[in-house]
């Protein structure tokens, strides 16, 4: 990127603004915040509705160190757990599981947390690309507050997972804004070792080798962009930092049933397709995989256009849209080689998967505030807006049950003490292999320092 004021990124192209009274500015400004409150409102009451306090499924994998006495921040910053390391989930979970006494919605809530402050500053970039706010920017709040990403929250929440990586990526493009080139590149690099080592912000380490490759061409195009070494530098430090997450590392899968990835690669479109259209709420017959593999054409039209499209102002506009959607696109390829294995379209509606496909329809959506469109295309802002709608109501029944039998299980642990009894009970297994993770001894330790679901506040 050329050097230039932050603040001229932003500039309007139309000029309306200036002729336009100030109230009517800031209409959508209103709109953008009262929807904003609205969703952030309903989102963090859904997650203490249904956020349970007993640690569940993954949690009682990645919590492990924990359980071992106290680990220092190193080993918790490189904690693998399954294809991915922890990073600053677990260093967080470091400092909030002390103080709320081992509090299992510790992390539905910081993830909640990171997920909202993830929509605020995607609200900032999208003023400081493209100036005064519209009514179609009411659009950004929803696809970060969607409820499609529910089991994020309340299934088995993992801070490290999304949570975290996707607020990294959010400061990772306000950082290729800022004006000076060092302290633009500085902070992008730092950002993505942060993004490499946290969850599946992994697949970032990838597309910022693309960034930094797109900056070494437009500094051999243009020389006002100022020399190829210092991009230069910083694709060598991508490249890096992305093979020192290899080092130490166990190559594992999430499933078992993994096999040689060739094998069922016509059903990777398939699956890739299905987790787009489930994202925006839309599960079922063949039409809803056909919008997906619309989505899906979209995503990788943006992305193969983006990283060599544009120069000058717009180039910054370009360069977000094309890492925000190289991101997810990356991510569901490699869900689809990891789980395709457990069956279509199943497998690829979980809603887990719902947070990560953010960044591909932001990615989307400024990409259509950034393309030269013919007029007639101008609504497509506002189609995005209306895309994303159902996935504000897409929360199932099961989301009730899960917690149910999640309250169930602990009070029928607390009553007897027998995993495999409450287990039955419940109608959940809070593990599916006890004795792989030493459930037994863990909630052993869990009731002899009275943490998680046999704290009781004093008094009680």
């Amino acid at each position: 990127m050329a050097e230039m004021p932050a603040a001229k990124i932003g500039a309007s192209s139309s000029g309306v603004e200036s002729r336009e009274a100030p109230h009517f500015r800031m209409r959508p400004l209103y709109l953008i915040t009262a929807v904003t409150a609205a969703l952030g409102l309903r989102f963090f009451w859904m997650t203490w509705k249904y956020a349970v306090n007993v640690i569940f499924s993954d949690q009682w994998d990645f919590l492990d160190p924990f359980f071992r006495g106290q680990p220092g921040i190193a080993k918790l910053f490189l904690w693998q757990h399954g294809p991915h390391r922890e990073g600053i989930g677990l260093i967080a979970d470091k400092l909030l599981y002390p103080a709320t006494h081992w509090d299992a919605r510790a992390d539905s809530f910081q993830i909640g947390v990171c997920i909202f402050a993830s929509a605020l500053l995607a609200l900032l970039l999208k003023r400081k690309l493209f100036g005064a706010f519209s009514y179609s920017d009411a659009a950004i709040p929803c696809m970060f507050l969607t409820l499609s990403q529910f089991e994020t929250l309340v299934g088995e929440p993992n801070p490290a997972c999304s949570g975290y990586p996707l607020l990294l990526m959010m400061l990772f493009c306000l950082a290729l804004l800022q004006p000076n080139r060092f302290l633009r590149y500085g902070f992008a690099l730092l950002l993505n070792a942060l993004l490499v080592y946290t969850g599946y912000g992994f697949f970032f380490g990838p597309v910022t080798i693309l960034v930094f490759l797109s900056e070494c061409a437009w500094s051999r195009r243009q020389p006002e962009a100022g020399s190829v070494f210092a991009p230069l530098t910083g694709l060598a430090i991508a490249a890096a930092t992305l093979g020192s997450f290899f080092i130490r590392y166990t190559f594992t899968t999430a499933v078992g049933c993994f096999g040689v990835p060739l094998r069922q690669s016509y059903f990777y479109p398939w699956f890739m397709a299905v987790m787009f259209s489930t994202y925006v709420g839309l599960k079922g017959h063949f039409v809803v995989t056909a919008i997906g593999a619309l989505l899906l054409a979209a995503a990788l039209f943006v992305a193969a256009s983006s990283f060599v499209r544009g120069g000058g102002r717009v180039r910054a506009r370009f360069l977000v849209c094309g890492a925000l959607t190289a991101f997810s696109l990356l991510f569901a390829l490699f869900a689809a080689v990891g789980r395709v294995c457990l069956g279509l379209p199943a497998a690829a509606q979980s809603s887990r998967y719902g947070t990560l496909m953010i960044p591909a329809y932001l990615g989307m959506y400024f990409y259509c505030l950034s393309a030269p469109w013919p007029k007639w295309w101008k609504v497509l802002p506002a189609a995005c807006l209306v895309l994303v709608l159902p996935g504000l109501w897409a929360v199932p029944r099961t989301v009730a049950l899960l917690a149910k039998q999640k309250a169930g299980w602990a009070e029928c642990y607390k009553r007897i003490e027998n995993v495999e009894q409450c287990d039955q009970e419940a109608g959940i297994k809070v593990f599916p292999e006890p004795a792989r993770t030493g459930l037994r001894g863990k909630l052993d330790f869990l009731k002899q320092h009275r943490l998680n679901l046999f704290f009781t506040p004093s008094g009680r």
